[in-house]
């Protein structure tokens, strides 16, 4: 495994050569083609949706089995 070294950023220079270091370093970023962004809003949405039903669903398990145990 690589040893990263992690330095803040040298906002002492010029602001116009850290837009250009800025614009060169997003050149380098591998952007994910439009099949690959649809794919993982899929898995996102469908994960979100899972926890939501799971949540909700204890959620109200609970409430019930409350609502029997402290009613008068």
């Amino acid at each position: 495994m690589q040893d990263f070294k992690l330095t803040l950023p040298d906002f002492s220079g010029s602001p116009w050569q850290f837009i250009i270091d800025a614009r060169s370093e997003l050149k380098k970023v591998v952007w994910p083609n439009k099949r690959q962004v649809l794919n993982m809003t899929t898995v996102v949405l469908a994960v979100s949706a899972a926890l939501g039903v799971l949540l909700g669903g204890s959620d109200y398990i609970f409430t019930q089995l409350l609502g029997l145990l402290f009613k008068n």
